[in-house]
């Protein structure tokens, strides 16, 4: 069911979006139906004696949003628009677009079937540095594919990260972070674990202190594995 129409930055629109979908709730109990949010604007919206290009700069804003934002795009494409002679190479540049930025191609009921699989997923995660850990368990009565988590580590200074049962789908660096995109499938009724961690392992620390300590200024040096000082 579509829920709302979400206007692209393009045409100067400065609220919120939220262009992900969401389960709907009646006088606050949730009931089982996925609301997607429809962005505008509609291709009846092109005119077929003027130029469209401004329509088709606003889609290629709102694809650039939501990959930035990963978030899904719902657009309402009339097949006779699409094939239309006028405007089909013009289709053809925006869905080649998309597909080089990474958005995937699907249709609204598989979105919203796996959207409520989603709610009956549980998870727990735990962020411990470098490394990471989630359980999940799956609820539903059916394997689901395609589970994916975003998680946000340190840059490592060399080496890579290593993933225990799931796959990396897709990474983003910022700065000294890094956003790994991991997926997993999960059977029914089945828990499992996922973990993130560096696949050189931490090196080992250790720390001498004075034989005989006294007041007054005491050094504490830190050795590592091989016996050279860290500092």
């Amino acid at each position: 069911m579509i829920s709302k129409y979400v206007s692209p930055s393009a045409y100067e629109d400065k609220s919120v979006k939220d262009r992900n979908p969401q389960m709907a709730s009646y006088q606050g109990i949730p009931v089982d139906v996925a609301l997607l949010p429809a962005s505008y604007p509609m291709s009846s919206s092109l005119s077929y004696n003027s130029d469209n290009s401004e329509i088709f700069s606003a889609w290629k804003a709102t694809i650039d949003e939501a990959k930035y934002n990963d978030e899904m795009v719902l657009f309402l494409f009339s097949s006779s628009d699409i094939g239309d002679p006028v405007t089909n190479e013009s289709f053809k540049m925006l869905f080649s677009y998309a597909k080089d930025e990474g958005l995937i191609f699907t249709t609204p009921d598989v979105i919203v079937n796996h959207f409520r699989d989603l709610q009956n997923i549980q998870y727990q995660g735990l962020i411990d540095n470098d490394m990471a850990s989630i359980n999940l368990t799956n609820n539903n009565d059916h394997l689901v594919q395609h589970v994916t988590f975003r998680i946000v580590l340190p840059v490592l200074k060399s080496g890579e990260y290593k993933i225990s049962n799931g796959d990396l789908v897709r990474s983003k660096g910022d700065g000294n972070q890094v956003t790994l995109y991991v997926s997993t499938d999960i059977p029914a009724y089945a828990t499992q674990e996922i973990v993130i961690e560096p696949k050189t392992p931490r090196e080992q620390i250790y720390v001498t202190l004075p034989k005989h300590p006294s007041e007054g200024q005491i050094i504490i040096n830190l050795i590592k594995r091989a016996g050279s000082s860290l500092i």
